[in-house]
């Protein structure tokens, strides 16, 4: 006895039969053309920080260099407070980061070297992040950061428009956008634009 649930059963269509009735097998093409269009766009604005691959950032960001970067106020974990507009004549390196970031993380060692061969005089870096203080305490404790590190208050656009991390901005000494980089990026990277001419 053949049972009722055996193969012959049931109707299979095939791909002969789609091909020969002109139907498609799947999506339409054009579909699946939109749909990689999209993917490609959300990894480049979305994963490629994420994996470590860094890149100068362009559309909004780019629009921004060459023009004053807006006050930025950060309450640093010893209860100090860095406005961006006190530092006219020192150039500032603001890195917008997190502690669950691998390339943040990864890109923390270079920006320690940084500060130990710029003179503090002439370039202020300043790690910025919404985590509580606690967790940044004990993560800036545990890799010997030498740099402030602090939570932000109201932020104003270009800063209040970074959506991947980590964000850094170079900020030249009269307080003008120089460099936007998002993503990890190397040392002679970071010096080269943290130390560059005024525009």
């Amino acid at each position: 006895m053949t049972s009722q649930f055996a193969d012959d059963d049931f109707s299979k269509p095939s791909f002969d039969d789609d091909r020969a009735t002109g139907r498609s097998a799947g999506l339409p093409t054009v579909v699946k053309l939109l749909l990689l269009v999209v993917f490609v766009l959300f990894a480049a604005r979305f994963l490629m920080p994420l994996m470590g691959v860094g890149f100068d950032s362009g559309g909004e960001m780019q629009e921004w260099v060459g023009k004053d970067a807006p006050e930025l106020v950060v309450t640093t974990l010893d209860g100090k407070t860095i406005r961006l507009s006190e530092q006219r004549g020192k150039r500032v390196v603001v890195d917008f980061w997190a502690t669950w970031c691998g390339p943040c993380v990864a890109e923390v060692p270079s920006f320690i070297r940084l500060v130990n061969e710029v003179p503090g005089d002439e370039l202020l870096v300043v790690g910025v992040s919404s985590e509580d203080p606690a967790t940044l305490k004990a993560f800036t404790a545990a890799q010997g950061m030498n740099y402030p590190v602090g939570n932000p208050g109201e932020l104003a656009p270009p800063f209040s428009d970074v959506t991947a991390i980590p964000t850094t901005f170079f900020i030249d000494r009269n307080g003008k956008i120089q460099k936007v980089f998002v993503g990890l990026h190397e040392f002679d990277e970071l010096k080269r634009n943290a130390t560059a001419a005024d525009l």
